[in-house]
This record gives C-alpha cells, structure tokens and sequence, in this order.
C-alpha cells in the first residue's frame, strides 16, 4: 500500500515528467497537466509543485538520502494559467518567466496583465502522453 506522502511524490515527479514534455516555443496549462495524469480537479497542486521550481538550483537537488531529481530540467515557465496568464506570484519572478517564454518566441504582453498573445500558435494541449513511472527499488 502506497502512503499518501509516496501518492504525493509520485504525483510531483509525473508533473515534473509531463512538464518536460512541453517543447521549447510552447506553452500548456496547469489544469491541462492535471488533466493528462488523470487528476483534473489537481491544477492547484500543480501551481503549487511546479512554483517551488523556481527556487531550486539547475543540479540536481537530493530530497532525501533516497533520490535525487535534476529539477534543471523541468521547463516549469511553459505553463500558465488557464487565462492565458501567468499566474501572480511577484513581479520578479512574473518577468522572469515572461522572459524565459519570450526567449522561446512565445509572445508576452508588457502591459503588466502578463498575457501570452499567441496561444493559438503555441498552445500545447496532447490529448494523451506517457509519463515515465519510476521503478520501485526493493
């Protein structure tokens, strides 16, 4: 039987996973992501993993003497919320990932509303992906 705080770091690692499927230029929402893990009321969460990126150095980072994720990885600035928007959270880590997406071509309002102009062409919204499962060691 699997405890919830394994439930949770699974859930976190197959976010980081589908993440990282997002191809440089586009962008996907935190709603979309829960949606394809099978979580659809989880985009909250996703918010809440996937926030925690930004202050994690580009090495890998050990959680504990039991693993290790290399959180450099994850492309956490291509997700936004489901307005369109990036999510509020403090103006300097907004321009960082409006610069980060701007950098990829994505096309970011500078009005201060951080709105992604051209969704339409960079939306990334997969029916269905496979997420790597990590492998239980025994």
């Amino acid at each position: 039987m699997t405890s919830k705080s394994e439930e949770s770091k699974i859930f976190q690692h197959s976010v980081y996973e589908t993440v990282k499927l997002i191809p440089s230029g586009h962008i996907s929402t935190y709603g979309h992501i829960a949606l394809l893990l099978g979580k659809p009321g989880n985009s909250r969460q996703v918010g809440q993993i996937l926030k925690l990126l930004h202050f994690k150095p580009t090495a890998t980072v050990e959680q504990d003497s039991s693993s290790a994720y290399d959180y450099g990885s994850v492309p956490w600035w291509r997700v936004i919320n489901s307005q369109g928007k990036i999510s509020e959270r403090g103006i300097p880590e907004m321009q960082r990932q409006r610069e980060l997406l701007i950098s990829e071509g994505v096309l970011v309002s500078d009005d201060g509303r951080f709105k992604v102009l051209n969704m339409r062409d960079v939306g990334w919204f997969e029916d269905d992906v496979e997420v790597k499962e990590e492998e239980e060691e025994h």
